[in-house]
């Protein structure tokens, strides 16, 4: 029998993977569902400062509606001095698994093609 902690990483890893699925698919490109997925970055980019606060919001909006395992989402930009444009943010949630609430962490960042790389 798996252990509680095993059970928990089995359920973090397939919630990345739906993570990195949901953010790589560029909203309107789902028939059934034109909600679903992210804007273009192409969209943004062109005004880097609004952009964050359009990406933050963006990602946070997905994971609600998309990822019900996921509870308290957040989700922050991080400056990087070394690389100032680029997109690098934190998504913080939790998970209840069985009665506990089980903090999740993962951080991402958007390319310059526009993918999305989760930092596990």
């Amino acid at each position: 029998m798996a252990s509680a902690s095993g059970h928990n990483a089995d359920i973090k890893n397939d919630i990345c993977r739906h993570l990195h699925d949901l953010l790589n698919v560029h909203k309107g490109s789902v028939p059934i569902r034109l909600d679903y997925g992210m804007m273009d970055m192409n969209d943004a980019v062109a005004y880097f400062s609004e952009a964050i606060g359009l990406f933050e919001q963006d990602i946070c909006r997905q994971i609600m509606a998309f990822e019900p395992r996921l509870k308290h989402v957040r989700v922050n930009y991080i400056a990087d001095s070394e690389q100032p444009n680029r997109f690098l943010f934190t998504i913080s949630a939790m998970l209840n698994t069985s009665g506990n609430a089980v903090p999740v962490k993962v951080m991402t960042t958007i390319r310059d093609d526009g993918r999305v790389t989760l930092l596990v």
